[in-house]
């Protein structure tokens, strides 16, 4: 099985696949559907984090460049570009933004209040005026929904349906914005719609307010980190800080046009 799995998985696919197998397993055990815990051999591990450092050094960066964003930007639709800026902006990946709902956004006061559907944890981002603009561009052109239940979903298919799935490989926000990598000339192996939270962290990190940056992308505080359990809260001028400083590096090449770009 591993070695199956192997033929169409990086390292961290491989990993997380192989985890997923050993945790039904050990869930059948500990629900007494098992009676013997199972034995997986010495070869059914996940990768090692040697191998995981090796596999992306050898991919090579996988965020994306403030010219490309803007190009793809311009290529897309309307819902795809007020995703692109929610990436760029606050950090969100693709199954967040196909999450969204209107209760998340308060436009008039430009913030998203939105905690992370994978793990729970508070996330709050100061909105850019052109990630507003989007957004609303995006509403207008919304289809109704299939399902009365959807109604409050910012973002809906063509066919009025959430754009969140649970198959693994197959989530719509990421098989769209490939395509519009490879429209583009910018596809290549680790870039996706996640590289958009791989580009917010990276530049937000030249602000050196790590704390700040770890509340808008909603990351989960270690178990030894003190100054975490300590914080009470951080000021929502700290967090417009942060996002003013990725926007003002993604508009800051805006006038670079498309002949002047070369896909890395």
């Amino acid at each position: 099985l591993r070695t199956t799995l192997a033929k169409t998985r990086g390292a961290v696919a491989l990993g997380n696949e192989i985890q997923r197998v050993r945790s039904i397993f050990r869930w059948a055990h500990e629900e007494g559907l098992l009676e013997q815990p199972v034995r997986f051999g010495t070869s059914f591990k996940k990768p090692s984090a040697k191998v995981v450092r090796l596999e992306r050094a050898k991919a090579g960066p996988r965020d994306l460049q403030a010219s490309e964003i803007l190009m793809l930007y311009k290529a897309a639709n309307a819902p795809m570009k007020a995703m692109i800026l929610l990436g760029a902006n606050c950090g969100l990946g693709n199954n967040d933004v196909a999450m969204l709902t209107e209760s998340h956004l308060d436009l008039k006061n430009g913030w998203m209040t939105f905690p992370r559907p994978k793990t729970g944890v508070a996330r709050r981002a100061k909105l850019w005026r052109e990630t507003i603009e989007a957004i609303k561009a995006a509403q207008k052109v919304r289809p109704a929904p299939n399902n009365p239940a959807d109604e409050n979903f910012v973002f809906l298919t063509k066919m009025g349906n959430p754009w969140s799935k649970e198959t693994a490989g197959n989530n719509p926000v990421s098989l769209m914005f490939k395509r519009l990598l490879q429209d583009q000339g910018f596809h290549r192996p680790g870039v996706g719609f996640y590289s958009l939270r791989r580009t917010f962290e990276t530049v937000a990190g030249d602000t050196l307010d790590q704390p700040t940056i770890d509340l808008v992308m909603g990351h989960t505080p270690h178990a030894n980190d003190m100054s975490a359990r300590y914080r009470q809260r951080i000021s929502d001028e700290r967090i417009a800080g942060v996002c003013e400083h990725v926007r003002k590096w993604l508009f800051a090449k805006k006038a670079i046009t498309a002949s002047q770009q070369k896909p890395r």
